[in-house]
């Protein structure tokens, strides 16, 4: 049993540690290559959430600068009489049916009145009732956007609707496009103001990053999270919903920087950078309040949003743990196999080893040279009992296959070299003397007999042969027919050995 033991380690242990090895690197490597793709799933999203940002402001631009040019709109502003609004609310209805982006379309003169104001409501454009026009010279979005001149833009920032001093609900999130308008003498006029509807920006990014990212604004705060709840916090004076105060290392590491990619504690942060304004466009802090002026103008540069994706630290390990779960079940399956076949393996060497064993032990204690040679004339087995009786060793005999015709007595050499020439294929039992020299030149008798052998199937595999010392029966043999042919005393020939002759002469 402990030598099946040892020979179980000796199979178990390399096998296991060369599988231990491998499953490592394999599973170091699966794990790199689980990471690697789910770094460029993040940077995918990242950049396919910015260009949905980016690309849902120019066509909203291209729109108000298109009103701000229409022929019934500089009509109006020339002579605001009634016929002229009412011509210049039926061209905003149009353009408003059209499109369904823009939650208002206004005209607003330079009081801050609104002259004309187009609602979309319920999938239809409804102009508004005279009496039903506000005042909005308090709304940053007036104040900032008539300082600009002709031909700039004003985008605000987003935020959520205000109507009849008060934050709309549901919540509509708002992004205000503005623009001055001038008479003929270049007189300021008002401006020209597209409401559009951010939910429609924020659902293109939500579908173009898989409902995976988040967009966050200059001062860190949610636009749009995974969790409505973190949302809009600026508009409610609520610094603890803001990713500023939220993760702010991460924070810092997103804001100085347009694009990248990092781990930290708290999991993985991909970003792109979407700056919305363009040359000629300006923007500004924006305020939550109702009314009041926007805290600061904010140019191209500085203004920017944030397309954010996050990998939480738990999603990262539970990555990692459910590889190491794969992998340890796996290896412990395929250990447990290795087991059972070493197991297996090391009981079958252990078996053949007693098996030979017995055969070494049968064959090399026998008193006759036991040879196995093959088809080919290759020695497959020579017993040590050949040392006894030739005095050369097994290991001279295997070197030199044809060992056997060099100590071959020279009168017996035709006879053995036709024996192994001719009857090595011969399916019959052969049995002969010859004699062999020792290596101190003796002369020793040696009796042969071989046999074919064959497989289970049949098939020939050569022949087994036992040679054996008749030295002394040889000698003995001689001495009886020295005494039956000569004269014990004289050693001169017998009666019998004349009447030999003569029988033989006749």
């Amino acid at each position: 049993m402990r030598t099946t033991r040892l020979l179980f380690l000796r199979v178990f242990l390399p096998i296991s540690t060369v599988l231990a090895g491998g499953a490592l690197t394999y599973g170091y490597q699966e794990l790199q290559s689980k990471l690697t793709e789910l770094h460029h799933q993040e940077y995918t999203y990242a950049k396919l959430g910015s260009a949905a940002l980016a690309n849902s402001i120019e066509p909203v631009t291209r729109d108000l600068m298109y009103l701000s040019r229409s022929s019934a709109l500089h009509s109006a502003v020339e002579q605001p009489t009634p016929e002229n609004l009412v011509h210049l609310a039926q061209d905003f209805s149009s353009f408003s049916n059209a499109k369904q982006l823009y939650d208002q379309i206004r005209w607003i003169d330079e009081t801050g009145m609104e002259v004309v104001r187009i609602d979309f409501l319920q999938g239809k454009a409804i102009v508004v009732a005279p009496d039903k026009l506000q005042n909005k010279a308090q709304r940053y979005y007036f104040t900032d956007a008539l300082k600009l001149n002709p031909g700039e833009v004003f985008i605000s920032p987003v935020d959520l609707n205000i109507e009849q001093n008060k934050i709309e609900e549901p919540y509509k999130p708002m992004i205000r496009f503005a623009t001055p308008i001038t008479d003929l003498s270049g007189k300021k006029r008002g401006i020209v103001i597209l409401n559009y509807y951010g939910n429609v920006m924020l659902q293109a990014f939500s579908k173009a990053t898989s409902e995976q990212g988040m967009v966050l604004n200059t001062a860190g705060y949610w636009l749009k999270s995974p969790d409505a709840a973190d949302e809009w916090g600026f508009m409610f004076k609520r610094p603890e919903l803001s990713m500023a105060t939220r993760s702010p290392a991460a924070w810092k590491v997103l804001a100085s920087s347009d694009s990248g990619q990092v781990t930290l504690d708290d999991g993985l942060w991909t970003w792109e950078t979407v700056y919305p304004l363009l040359a000629e466009q300006r923007s500004s802090s924006g305020t939550p309040k109702v009314s009041g002026p926007s805290g600061q103008e904010t140019a191209a540069p500085p203004y920017f949003w944030k397309s954010v994706t996050h990998q939480s630290a738990e999603v990262l390990s539970g990555i990692r743990q459910a590889i190491v779960l794969k992998f340890a079940s796996v290896f412990s399956l395929l250990l447990a196999l290795i087991a059972w076949g070493s197991w297996k393996l090391a009981r079958a060497w252990k078996l053949l080893a007693d098996s030979e064993e017995k055969y070494q032990t049968i064959s090399n204690f026998t008193y006759n040279w036991e040879t196995w040679i093959s088809p080919t004339g290759e020695l497959l087995f020579n017993s040590s009992s050949c040392e006894k009786i030739t005095g050369y060793g097994a290991d001279t005999f295997q070197t030199e296959p044809n060992f056997l015709l060099k100590i071959t007595h020279p009168e017996d050499l035709a006879l053995v070299s036709e024996h192994l020439k001719f009857h090595l294929t011969q399916a019959e039992r052969c049995e002969f003397s010859f004699r062999i020299l020792l290596p101190d030149g003796t002369v020793r008798w040696i009796e042969h007999a071989c046999l074919p052998v064959f497989g289970r199937g049949g098939h020939f595999l050569g022949r087994r042969a036992s040679s054996r010392d008749i030295t002394e029966r040889k000698l003995a043999e001689e001495q009886i027919r020295q005494l039956a042919y000569f004269d014990a005393l004289t050693g001169l020939p017998n009666r019998r050995m004349l009447y030999d002759r003569l029988h033989l002469a006749l």
